[in-house]
């Protein structure tokens, strides 16, 4: 605003969309060791939370030990508002925290992030109390499936959109396409959503150095919902899964 006032009137200011943007899309090796720092944090917080996750226990409850679990292991906060969204409630895929006390035989879906050193992670889980329904079950092999097969795929030059386009379609070869609504992922860095968009409609390619996420979920409007995010960095060789190998955990 300072230069539009200090230039002529007939001059225009263009914004330069997605410019700065994708210079941001490469990490340098210190964002990568601030992000793997939120990412350790972050996990770190899904296995504290997994011990006090009981049928009575409330979902503000839940977010509020997540928070000041991470507070103490050095987060400066949380990404963004944590979701922790059990049975219906978890058809919603941003759901919002509420008064509602967790269920035996629900799903429960938990998806946080930290800052740290002003770098951000995004990851989410799915913990089921007790024995899961045959559907329930079913949509979140589907969802795993997706989630695994998309992250084989990623390696240099390979098109954004057909990521997503693998995952989208495992889904809906096990009957849960019209259950798949938003994009499989985002870049995460500065911002808890940057670029890349891993949508069907970037066409552009994957480069050494892209940190972003991989979300695929099931939701299923008032009965339940799955989500199982990790955060990825494509190498020059491939993909490196930066949460880890755990996420088989939750199932």
């Amino acid at each position: 605003e300072a230069l539009r006032r200090s230039i002529s009137r007939s001059t225009a200011l263009l914004p330069l969309k997605e410019s700065v943007e994708r210079l941001r899309e490469i990490k340098e090796p210190c964002e990568l060791s601030a992000i793997r720092k939120a990412i350790a944090i972050t996990l770190d917080a899904f296995r504290f939370v997994e011990k006090s996750l009981k049928p009575g226990i409330s979902e503000l409850a839940c977010v509020a030990e997540i928070e000041r679990f991470i507070r103490l292991r050095g987060a400066s906060g949380s990404a963004f508002n944590i979701i922790v969204a059990s049975g219906p409630n978890a058809s919603y895929p941003h759901a919002r925290a509420s008064s509602k006390k967790l269920k035996e035989g629900e799903a429960v879906v938990i998806d946080m992030g930290v800052e740290w050193g002003s770098y951000k992670s995004d990851l989410t889980r799915t913990f089921f109390l007790g024995k899961i329904s045959a559907p329930v079950r079913r949509a979140h092999g589907a969802v795993r499936e997706a989630q695994e097969r998309a992250i084989a795929a990623i390696q240099p030059g390979i098109a954004v959109k057909k990521i997503d386009a693998l995952a989208r379609n495992t889904i809906k070869e096990k009957g849960f396409g019209k259950y798949f609504g938003h994009a499989l992922g985002h870049g995460v860095g500065l911002e808890v959503h940057e670029s890349p968009a891993i949508n069907g409609k970037n066409a552009n390619t994957l480069e050494p150095g892209m940190v972003f996420t991989v979300e695929p979920g099931i939701y299923k409007p008032g009965e339940f919902g799955i989500r199982l995010e990790e955060m990825i960095l494509v190498t020059d060789s491939g993909v490196e899964v930066l949460s880890g190998n755990d996420r088989d955990q939750s199932a």
